[in-house]
C-alpha cells in the first residue's frame, strides 16, 4: 500500500492559506500617491488658459461630485457648429501646475486615474495631457468615440503608466526626451474634445496620480507561510510523534 506523504493537517493548513492567497489577492488595490478631490469648495489651482478662456468656464460647484462633494466643472460654451473643422471654441484643456498637485519624483510606474462625467453629450474624446518643456505635449487618450460612459453618471477612466512612454507620444518626441519631461514635469490637467456645438459641462473628480500595488510582496509573504507551516506540520504528522 502506497503511503501519503502528507497528512490530512498539512493539507488542511496549505489549502487554507491558499484561500487566504485568493482573497488577499483578490482585495489589492493600486496606492493613491496624490489626488485632488475639490472638496475644500476651490479650483485647487486648476485653470483653463490661453485663448480657451473665452469659451471656457471653471467652476466648482461644491455637490454634485463623488460622495456628492465638490467637483471640477468644465463648461463649454455654445458655439457654432463649423468650428469643429478648423477647432476653434470646440476643446477644453482644464490644467494644473504640478507644485500645486504633487512635487515629489514622478516615477515611470505612476499613472493618472479620475471620476468623469458628461452631463450633456458624451465627448469625442478626452486625454491626460502634461508637459515638462514648453514645445513638447505628452497625451493618453483616456476615451474616445466608441467607449461608454456610465450615462450621466460617473465613470473612472485611467491613464497608461508613464512606463510606456510610446502610449504618451504625440508624434515627434523620443523616449530620452518623455524621461528627461518627466523629470522636469511643469502641469497636467485634462483635454476634453467636444462631441456637439451645444453648451457642453463636464465634470473631473477624485483626480489621482496612482501607483501599482507591489502583489509580488504580498504573494512572496504567503508563500512564505504556506512553506514554513507545511515544514511544521510535517513534522507533527511523522510517525512515533
Amino acid at each position: 500500500m502506497t503511503q501519503r506523504s502528507t497528512c490530512p493537517a498539512v493539507r488542511l493548513a496549505v489549502a487554507a492559506v491558499s484561500i487566504n492567497l485568493v482573497l488577499a489577492t483578490a482585495c489589492l488595490a493600486d496606492a493613491i500617491v496624490a489626488q485632488e478631490d475639490w472638496n475644500d469648495g476651490t479650483l485647487a489651482g486648476w485653470s483653463a488658459p490661453g485663448a480657451q478662456a473665452s469659451w471656457v468656464t471653471l467652476s466648482n460647484p461644491g455637490s454634485g461630485g463623488i460622495d456628492d462633494t465638490g467637483y471640477l466643472n468644465i463648461e463649454l460654451d455654445a458655439t457654432d457648429p463649423v468650428n469643429e473643422l478648423t477647432g476653434d471654441e470646440w476643446w477644453a484643456l482644464a490644467r494644473v501646475n504640478v507644485a500645486d498637485f504633487y512635487t515629489g519624483e514622478w516615477k515611470t510606474d505612476y499613472y493618472i486615474q479620475f471620476d468623469f462625467e458628461a452631463l450633456d453629450d458624451p465627448p469625442d474624446y478626452v486625454q491626460v495631457r502634461w508637459s515638462g518643456q514648453p514645445t513638447r505635449v505628452w497625451r493618453d487618450t483616456v476615451f474616445t468615440t466608441g467607449d461608454s460612459l456610465n450615462g450621466t453618471n460617473w465613470t473612472t477612466l485611467r491613464s497608461d503608466s508613464f512606463e510606456n512612454w510610446s502610449s504618451w507620444n504625440y508624434g515627434g518626441g523620443t523616449e530620452a526626451q518623455f524621461l528627461a519631461d518627466l523629470a522636469s514635469i511643469d502641469w497636467i490637467g485634462i483635454y476634453i474634445w467636444r462631441g456637439d456645438s451645444s453648451l457642453q459641462q463636464y465634470g473631473i473628480d477624485s483626480f489621482s496620480l496612482m501607483v501599482p500595488e507591489p502583489a509580488e510582496w504580498l504573494l512572496a509573504t504567503i508563500a512564505l507561510v504556506v512553506s514554513g507551516h507545511s515544514v511544521r506540520r510535517r513534522r507533527k504528522c511523522r510517525p512515533g510523534r
